[in-house]
């Protein structure tokens, strides 16, 4: 390390004095390896080596003198190999056995010079390997010259440079800058006691260590004498002039260090200590200055120091408390803060070395960090070969046989003035009720209990084990639910609590604890592990859940949008959280970084509590856990155990395996007499079952041997026989064998009353030596004063190989020691391997930092975190590695992490680095198909592979095994041997999981038999059953020997369905169990499938699958949900799935019966193939499956479509092709665009029928327009209709043309909806009708008394595409009866269906898949998809997000603005001047005209109240919009596939963009229906066939109809005869011959005509409802003139109604009183006329209009006058008219006559 020394050389000096040079920093010296490597080559060129030693010797030595030389040579090597130790290396061993060499060059014996030189340098050694060096050494010397000797010995330091100065030996260090001469007042020389001292040799201390020590000693409290003999201890008698120079000048050392307020030596010190230090480089220059080792460590000291000195002053105001030198301190808090922000700003610029923080990390003092090891003085020794820091205290013992260090236990922490124990009685009713049975809290927890139960702080408590943290953990529990109390109720599904435990075992544990603290709260505790698994329901109903960091981390994963559970949890506590540095730490780095995003991005409270055992780095842990250190860190270390306890590290030197263990018995006896002796009870842990026994029988043999029997035997007493007697009960052979001497044994593998036994008779003390497993501490609270743990090697079933006993495992054993009613202390003992003693005695005192084990697992987690969408891009990713602990540790040691200084310099937040890291990660995780990362923009994406693997939790490098080795044509063996190569595969519980992943690639890969095959290859895992039994064997309650014989007999399910009971019974030779068997038969889930198909076009498919339960359900067989199965639509020729879609069978279908319809559409190719399968699976059942065949001889494609209209290329038309002013000014702009333009002629100038199918924003509203114009210019009186699907629509075309038509053209426009309902007259004179499809339909049926339907001259359908929806029937009838007013007036048609392309503003579209079967999860899921889409396609321009229900559109909204929270500018959005994002339902497409440049169609479902499930929006509402308006595009909510299009429609905004964007995020198996949607028309179908009865008994109603053949006619004019002859299939029609329609059609009329007679609206029976058609079938017998008929059938109205709003319960709507109004002649019962008025409140004259008779002469007419409403009020009048011929009429003509009646 000397290039290191030489350059901090350099820059001491230069601080020193007032040379400076430049230093060119550019020079690669970033390598240090290689550097150092240099730097080692160097050295063994020029120092004394072995090899140079052996040359030497042969070249000055004959062969045979070099015989007996070479012998000893040996000699000093192997004991160099001694005192080394082997286990360091060839190399170490030559270079100790050079040091021996040099050491004992010239020396007769072993002196204490040379002891003391050995042992600084390797610690303890065996002193007769010494003397074996010694001897040999003197007999080498023997056969040369001591010239030779000195030559060989000097040439090596001539070379080795040690007659150059090193750089600033020569330098005299001073304290002040400027006067170099001050230094002379201090005669003490560090430097020359040490170049004494060690004679030269290297590894002893170095100059700062020991100036580092003399300080500390100089500035303690002690007076002089007892200094002195502490430094003599230290120095040895060498010393004797140092000492007696540092006790003269002591109190002038102190104060020269830190006083003297303007001077800046102090701050010129302490930055040069910064670069002095770092533990890789300790350079050797001569310094002469005695405090010179980390200025600020000392500072910080000084400052504790300080505290306590002032706190004892108040203590013990009046005693002399103080002692020359530290009397004269003064210290001032202010200049030190100052002090460390310069210290702080110098080090910027300075260079940083490796772990320079981790020896300071201790630099201000936290309120709550009780660390006795941070102010303690530790020494350093070498342990086992390695350097390791030890509590001064530590007593040491060396031998042949082991190595034992020895850590008293510490004094327990004297009681603050502060501290104030918590009494239960004094907290609130919440706290009482839970810590109930309990006085007072320990000390932990009372230190804690202020931040704990009344603060949301963040908290991370280091404490030894069996401290308490559990209560801590309570009180943290008390805290959540405090706040969700109101009015004395506790909310309970207002919060969750997840507690995660690292093991299983501890898990279930917790849950008992927790579960019986928080039961009188009302508070439910659960287990979430791999054993128990919960449903939704469950997790829903707990508020507390105790998991593992795996089960937690795949519950994360998965439920992003999961509101009701990680949104939920308010409190996360952590337990053992020093498992970071462990395997699984990176598991709860993903857990935490994923809890803190989501606070970040929610802007939600989740509280952290993270609960470690001691850890030396615990700021580190703090910083990662966001937890306060100022508030919320709690450090408390091994003088807060409840029993101090004191540890003993022994390790066995041999390394033969069979001495090992033979030393081991032999040290562990020792160590178990030696307690016994003192009279305490041990504890021996052992690794096995087996062990225990055998640890124990060698035991008692030895202390039978050894004649030590009598002290291990229990004291004889009346228990004692009671004792003895339970022993003797046991069926446990050892335990009854071993008892009577004391001994005994306890594991897993007892039975549970044996253990049981066992803890109570240790308890009780009749056992003195209990020999266990780990178990026992894990699971059973059992204490005793000492344990042992024997032999650290553990087999690990997992690695197939034996392991290191966990830490983890000794810190719980370790808790066990001492009892806390009984012992002042307790004592840990743990025999290991030599080799393995540096390793538990660095974990166990905490030396070494943990260090982040993530990037080993940084692909999974990065993938975990993409498929949750959480992360999208590199920019991203690099933010959430700043979440993880990795990251606090790089930045803390960089070196450790392959990071350079300079790299560290450069980038002192590692952005450069982190980037560089997911960079990396996404290359291999995109080459392996799990992610698309697209290098150019940053932007990652999920797989389905990537997804699979992270809900699977299936590792990257199990990920590249199937990529390599998976395909869709692997037999069960090939399966079995691809799972037994994947590294989860571990475990081979984890086989289930493994295969289930394979079976979720395959479905997604589509391979229909490899699909089959793992589904049922993951079942008979599950079920541990092969697929080939009986499926009966999944039931407990068959026994095996029935079981046995029905699959001898080759019983199979379907046969047995068919079998009686007692059949069965007979069969199986065991009458009773027929009826057993018989009811499992019928539990095992069973469905029967039915399929129907519709083309939709010649390549799409539409399957509408019913499925009906088939099976008995039973809710200890099936659970209370329902059972889940997979489907899908296999083609077996191409082995291809074309669909698959997961369903549950809920409990209440199968009771009821009650089939469950599943629609999807499927691709279909030509030549047609001959039929595809649809295989059902259930998911959990072997043996249950149906298959349903789809057959494709009777298929009939439809027609192909015409072909689309051509946009010509014309010059725009000015709108002064109008030729009329009035209209010319009603537009704001000066040409109509092209699609206007092409049809403007046969709008304007032609009375021609027209379809217009263009996109949305195409100007079709301009189009009705024009068609408008050309009626008010030619038909003056005649009427326009405009018919508009939604009510919004028909509100915003009023609003419009009330202004534009009605004031500036001065024509009336009326609105007739079911709001608006004006009175005939206003209908009567208006000159446009805007009215929905519904109303005209009412309005139309009876046209041939209205005369303004006759009127009508235009009608204008918006929108006809929604013939294809549910309202289809509806257009197609006023279409139909249009048709039929008008038949025989033959008009020329105008068809313009424009292709989709053809828009204002094109449009660009893009669709995601999102997989998952839940819908809320998956929208959850789409939110950052949108929102990535936002910023991506348009970050500055209106965006229309269309969603399914009010709910989502909350939802969404709320997850956008926490993805802005996280942006750098959240207020983004806010900057447009018109409304940035705006997230609405469907309905918006129609109903506002409120068009953006993005349209983000989020989801194609809805919920269907009727049904209780999501369904989708009916495809040929997609269609329609395509085919007819064509214009499916933007991001879009689909609520039908029309709203799709619509919404889509609202992509791009024609005076502003040129171009608009739709994206739409759909469910993943629906992804290829809506590609190819978009992308070829879908025609509409017609949906008249489901409603065809309610429109023929409107029309034979109206009389349009009166025969059957009227009715075949009628549907002849229908959308649906259409459609019918297109594609014949869609409708169930055969074939298209002229007879088989006939016979379709007369069977249709027929069905219709008699569900009709059947509800009694053709012929009226006795049904309430027949007052449903009273006024329809009074129209009738008022339209045909029978008098009678109508006044029965008023009667019957008033019969039906009494009310004002008139009473009338049965009929159907609430109604108005009224008055019919009847004209009939009695004579021939003919009715004349029929009017109906309305209530009459006062006088009221009205008119009636009737035809006279045509011959002239006298007649009486009769007035009846009628309520509508109330029996009993009717009048008549005799009206008698005289009829005279009216003048200048010919003859034949009809009078028309008016009655006034008042």
């Amino acid at each position: 390390m000397w290039g290191n020394g030489q350059k901090d050389g350099r820059s001491a000096l230069r601080s020193f004095s007032n040379v400076t040079k430049h230093e060119d920093y550019s020079e690669e010296l970033a390598d240090l390896t290689t550097k150092r490597s240099k730097v080692h080559a160097q050295l063994l060129k020029s120092d004394l080596t072995w090899k140079k030693i052996i040359k030497f010797v042969d070249d000055n030595l004959d062969k045979k003198e070099y015989q007996t030389v070479n012998g000893d040579l040996k000699t000093i090597l192997q004991a160099a190999k001694q005192i080394v130790g082997a286990e360091n290396g060839q190399e170490a061993i030559e270079s100790g056995a050079v040091f021996l060499f040099k050491t004992f060059h010239g020396k007769e014996c072993v002196g204490h010079d040379e002891t003391k030189v050995i042992k600084q340098m390797f610690g303890p050694f065996p002193s007769s390997s010494a003397t074996a060096a010694c001897n040999a050494m003197s007999r080498i010397a023997s056969h040369f010259t001591e010239e030779q000797l000195k030559a060989l010995i000097q040439l090596a330091e001539e070379q080795n440079g040690d007659n150059r100065v090193l750089f600033g030996k020569n330098i005299v260090f001073s304290f002040d800058m400027h006067d170099l001469d001050h230094s002379e007042e201090l005669p003490v020389n560090v430097g020359k006691y040490l170049r004494e001292s060690q004679g030269g040799n290297p590894g002893g201390p170095t100059t700062e260590d020991l100036c580092c020590t003399l300080y500390e000693i100089l500035a303690s409290t002690k007076s002089a004498d007892e200094l002195q003999n502490e430094l003599f201890e230290l120095l040895g008698p060498e010393g004797f002039e140092l000492i007696e120079k540092l006790l003269q000048n002591r109190a002038w050392i102190l104060q020269r260090s830190l006083t003297g307020p303007n001077d800046n030596r102090f701050q010129a010190l302490q930055e040069q200590c910064k670069k002095f230090i770092g533990e890789n480089a300790k350079p050797n220059y001569g310094c002469q200055v005695t405090i010179q080792s980390e200025q600020e460590k000392l500072l910080m000291k000084q400052y504790r120091r300080e505290e306590k000195r002032n706190a004892r002053k108040e203590k013990q105001a009046g005693e002399d408390g103080e002692v020359s030198g530290e009397g004269q301190m003064c210290f001032d808090p202010k200049e030190l803060r100052m002090q460390r922000e310069l210290a702080l700003l110098n080090a910027r610029s300075m260079p940083v070395l490796g772990r320079q923080r981790e020896m300071s990390i201790e630099k201000i003092h936290y309120p709550h960090v009780y660390d006795s090891r941070a102010e303690a003085m530790k020494t350093s020794a070498f342990i086992g070969g390695a350097k390791v820091a030890l509590p001064e205290s530590v007593q040491r013992e060396n031998n042949k046989m082991y190595e034992e260090v020895k850590i008293p236990h510490s004094e327990p922490m004297p009681i603050g003035i502060e501290e104030k124990i918590v009494y239960i009685k004094d907290l609130d009713e919440i706290g009482q009720l839970a810590f109930k049975g309990m006085k007072r809290l320990n000390r932990i927890q009372s230190i804690v209990f202020e931040t704990a139960y009344n603060t949301n702080e963040n908290m991370l408590i280091c404490a030894p084990t069996g401290a308490g943290k559990t209560n801590i953990a309570m009180l943290t529990i008390l805290h959540e639910i405090r706040q969700h109390v109101q009015h004395g109720v506790i909310k309970k599904d207002e919060f969750k609590i997840v507690y995660v435990a690292p093991m299983k075992a501890l898990a279930a544990e917790m849950t008992n604890y927790f579960s019986k603290r928080l039961e009188p709260l009302g508070i439910t505790v659960k287990e979430l592990t791999g054993d128990m698994q919960l449903s939704k329901g469950e997790i829903l109903r707990t508020q507390m859940l105790v998991t593992t960091p795996e089960k937690w981390d795949v519950v994360t994963r998965k439920s992003v949008g999961d509101v009701a559970l990680s949104q939920l949890v308010k409190l996360l506590i952590l337990d053992e959280v020093h498992l970071l540095h462990e395997d699984r730490g990176p598991v709860l780095e993903s857990i935490v970084a994923r809890t803190l995003r989501q606070v970040e991005s929610t802007q939600s409270m989740i509280r952290i509590l993270g609960l470690s055992a001691t850890l030396p780095n615990y700021l580190d842990v703090a910083t990662f856990l966001h937890v306060n250190p100022y508030i919320g860190l709690f450090y408390f270390d091994g003088r807060f155990r409840p029993v101090p306890l004191g540890q003993t590290f022994i390790g066995i030197k041999t390394t033969n395996k069979v001495q090992q263990l033979n030393h081991m018995d032999e040290v562990c006896y020792e160590s178990v007499l030696k307690q016994i002796m003192a009279g305490h009870q041990v504890m021996v842990f052992v690794h096995a079952r087996n062990a225990t026994v055998r640890t124990a029988m060698a035991l008692r043999e030895k202390a039978k041997n050894n004649g030590h029997i009598c002290h291990f035997l229990s004291p004889q007493g009346s228990e004692y026989g009671q004792a003895e007697k339970q022993v003797q009960r046991s069926r446990n052979k050892q335990l009854r064998e071993l008892f009577p001497d004391g001994f005994s044994i306890h594991h897993a593998g007892m039975l549970r009353q044996d253990r049981s036994l066992v803890e109570n008779l240790f308890s009780n003390g009749h056992i003195k030596v209990l020999v266990c497993t780990a178990t026992l501490a894990w699971g059973v609270n059992l204490p005793a004063h000492a344990v042992v743990i024997k032999g650290t090697q553990i087999y690990a079933a997992k690695r197939g190989s034996f392991v290191d006993l966990g830490i983890l495992d000794v810190m719980q054993i370790f808790g066990r020691a001492g009892r806390p009613q009984f012992d002042k202390f307790g004592e840990g003992i743990i025999i290991t391997t030599h080799d393995k003693l540096s390793h538990y005695l660095t974990l166990l005192t905490q030396q070494n930092p943990i260090e982040s084990q993530f990037l080993e697992s940084l692909a999974d987690n990065l993938n975990a975190e993409i498929a949750l969408g959480t992360v999208t891009n590199v920019e991203e990713a690099v933010k959430w590695i700043s979440y993880t602990y990795l990251y606090v540790r790089m930045r803390a040691n960089p070196l450790v992490y392959g990071i350079s200084h300079k790299a560290y310099q450069m980038d002192p937040v590692l952005e450069k680095h982190r980037e560089q890291l997911v960079i990396e990660v996404g290359r291999k995780l995109d080459k392996a198909r799990m992610i698309r990362f697209e290098e150019r923009t940053g932007f990652f994406s999920s797989t389905d592979l990537g997804r699979t693997a992270s809900h699977y939790y299936i590792k990257y490098n199990t990920i590249e095994t199937f990529n390599e080795l998976f395909d869709a044509h692997k037999t069960e063996g090939d399966i079995l041997a691809i799972v037994s190569k994947a590294e989860e595969f571990e475990q081979i519980k984890n086989a289930a999981r493994i295969v289930r992943a394979l079976f979720e690639i395959a479905l997604r890969k589509r391979w229909p038999a490899m699909t089959y095959r793992l589904l049922n290859l993951s079942k008979v895992i599950d079920k541990r059953l092969w697929g080939w039994v009986s499926p009966l064997r999944q039931f407990s309650v068959l026994p095996p020997s029935v079981l046995s014989k029905l699959e001898e007999k080759n019983l199979t399910i379907d046969k047995m369905k068919d079998m009686r009971k007692d059949e069965i019974g007979h069969m199986l030779h065991h009458v009773k169990i027929g009826l057993k068997v018989k009811q499992c038969v019928h539990q095992i889930p069973s469905i029967i499938m039915e399929a129907t198909i519709q083309p939709i076009t010649r390549t799409v498919l539409r399957v509408r699958l019913n499925i009906a339960p088939d099976f008995t359900w039973n809710d200890q067989v099936h659970g209370s949900v329902g059972e889940p199965w997979w489907i899908w639509v296999e083609d077996p020729t191409n082995d291809h799935i074309y669909h698959s879609e997961y369903f549950i069978i809920q409990k209440k279908q199968v009771i009821t019966k009650e089939p469950q319809l599943l629609v999807f559409t499927i691709p279909i190719f030509e030549p047609l193939p001959s039929q595809y399968y649809i295989r059902a699976v259930s998911d959990r059942w072997l043996g249950a499956e149906a298959v349903c065949i789809i057959n494709f001889q009777h298929l009939i494609l439809p027609e192909r479509h015409p072909p689309h209209t051509e946009l010509l290329d014309l010059q725009p038309l000015p709108v002064t092709a109008l030729g009329r002013p009035e209209y010319e000014v009603l537009y704001k702009f000066t040409h109509f665009n092209p699609i206007q333009t092409q049809i403007f002629h046969t709008l304007y100038h032609t009375d021609c029928n027209v379809l217009l199918g263009a996109p949305t924003g195409s100007g079709k509203t301009v189009a009705a327009e024009l068609a408008i114009f050309r009626v008010f210019n030619k038909y003056p009186t005649s009427k326009a209709v405009y018919i508009a699907p939604l009510k919004a629509l028909v509100r915003e075309r009023i609003e419009d043309w009330k202004v534009r038509i009605e004031e500036k053209l001065g024509k009336k426009v009326v609105e007739l909806t079911g709001d608006v309902t004006p009175d005939m007259r206003a209908i009567a004179q208006a000159d446009l009708i805007v009215t929905t499809p519904e109303k005209w339909d009412g309005v139309s049926r009876s046209w041939q008394n209205r005369s303004y339907v006759q009127k009508v001259a235009i009608l204008i359908i918006d929108e006809i595409h929604l013939l294809g929806d549910e309202r289809g029937p509806v257009l197609e009838v006023i279409v139909s009866r249009t048709n039929f007013i008008s038949s025989h007036t033959e008009k020329p048609m105008g068809l313009f269906n424009f292709r989709p392309s053809v828009r204002p503003v094109p449009l660009e579209v893009h669709i995601q898949g999102f997989p998952g079967q839940h819908y809320c999860p998956r929208m959850a899921s789409m939110n950052k998809p949108a929102f990535q889409a936002i910023r991506s396609h348009s970050p500055a321009k209106p965006v229309l997000i269309f969603v399914s229900s009010r709910r989502q559109t909350r939802l969404t909204a709320l997850d956008l603005i926490a993805f802005l929270a996280t942006e750098d500018d959240p207020k983004q959005w806010l900057k447009m001047d018109e409304r940035e994002v705006l997230i609405a339902t469907s309905t918006l497409a129609w109903g506002v005209n409120f068009p953006a440049h993005l349209v983000i169609v989020k989801g194609t479902e809805y919920y269907d109240g009727k049904t209780r499930r999501y369904v989708d929006y009916p495809i040929t509402d997609i269609n329609t919009f395509i085919y007819v308006s064509k214009q499916v595009f933007g991001l879009y909510i689909i609520v039908s596939l029309a709203d799709v299009l619509q919404m889509m429609g609202r992509a791009g905004r024609p005076q502003f963009d040129d171009q608009g964007k739709a994206v739409i995020l759909v469910h993943d198996i629906k992804k290829d229906f809506y590609k190819k949607f978009l992308y070829e028309p879908f025609p509409v179908e017609s949906s008249l066939l489901e409603v065809l009865a309610d429109h023929l008994n409107a029309e034979i109603a109206a009389g349009t109809i009166t025969s059957k053949q009227d009715a075949m006619d009628y549907i002849t004019w229908t959308y649906f005869f259409r459609r019918l002859i297109m594609n014949p299939t869609y409708y169930n029609l055969d074939d298209v011959s002229h007879d088989t329609v006939n016979k379709y059609l007369s069977s249709l009329v027929e069905k219709s005509l008699f569900d009709l007679e059947g509800s009694y609206c053709i012929e009226v029976g006795e049904n309430a409802d027949e007052y449903t058609d009273l006024p329809a079938m009074l129209d009738v017998a008022a339209h045909h003139g029978w008098l009678v008929t109508a006044l029965n059938i008023t009667n019957l109205v008033q019969m039906g109604k009494q009310d004002s709003k008139a009473m009338a319960p049965r009929f159907p709507k609430v109604k108005d009183e009224g008055w019919f109004l009847i004209l009939g002649e009695v004579d021939k019962k003919e009715l004349i006329a029929l009017k109906r008025t309305g209530y009459v409140r006062n006088r009221n004259t009205v008119s009636v209009a009737f035809y006279t008779p045509e011959t002239p002469g006298r007649c009486i007419y009769t007035l009846y006058l009628m309520s509508d409403s109330y029996l009993g009020m009717d009048q008549q009048y005799d009206i008698y008219l005289n009829i005279v011929p009216a003048q200048g009429t010919t003859e034949g003509t009809e009078a028309r006559s008016h009655l006034a009646l008042k």
